[in-house]
């Protein structure tokens, strides 16, 4: 956690912050921050116009859904794009990543950290329906961006969109 999210705050300032936010509710705190956390669009166009550099034959999308939805097509497109062959350990080790076994996973974060995802669309259940329609027309232009990179899983940034 601390290398991912390095701060110098002390624990209780830390544990008070993280209260407030749960007294706040998961729907205020995230309509009070997305905007303000400087990760618009042009954010993300910048990310965007760096890899839209690189040939396409140099890079490769990537995607949670397609982690959680289609491993074995995940594994196989890594592995290609990287000129690997897998060895029987090599596959048998990445079993423990599967969403159908990863509470298993000695290693998965969700052991340490309750409430983690296992699946894209978690934010459904947490989120009203108001504060999805707002944030994803907030972000529609890298959502629609996103699908084209993901078309097989396109359905997952597109959703609520016409």
């Amino acid at each position: 956690w601390k290398l991912v999210h390095p701060t110098t705050e002390e624990d209780s300032v830390r544990n008070a912050r993280i209260e407030r936010t749960k007294e706040m509710g998961v729907d205020a705190w995230v309509l009070n921050h997305y905007r303000g956390l400087g990760l618009g669009n042009d954010h993300y166009n910048a990310f965007f116009e760096v890899i839209e550099k690189a040939p396409a034959d140099c890079r490769i999308a990537i995607s949670y859904a397609q982690l959680c939805l289609s491993f074995d097509t995940l594994i196989a497109k890594l592995s290609e794009f990287f000129h690997v062959s897998l060895s029987n350990k090599q596959k048998e080790d990445l079993e423990k990543e599967r969403v159908e076994k990863i509470e298993s996973n000695s290693n998965w974060i969700g052991q340490k950290w309750a409430g983690s995802d296992t699946l894209p669309g978690r934010y459904k259940r947490e989120l009203s329906e108001q504060t999805i329609s707002e944030v994803s027309a907030y972000y529609e232009q890298t959502l629609r961006r996103m699908a084209k990179y993901d078309p097989d899983f396109a359905y997952t940034y597109l959703e609520g969109f016409s």
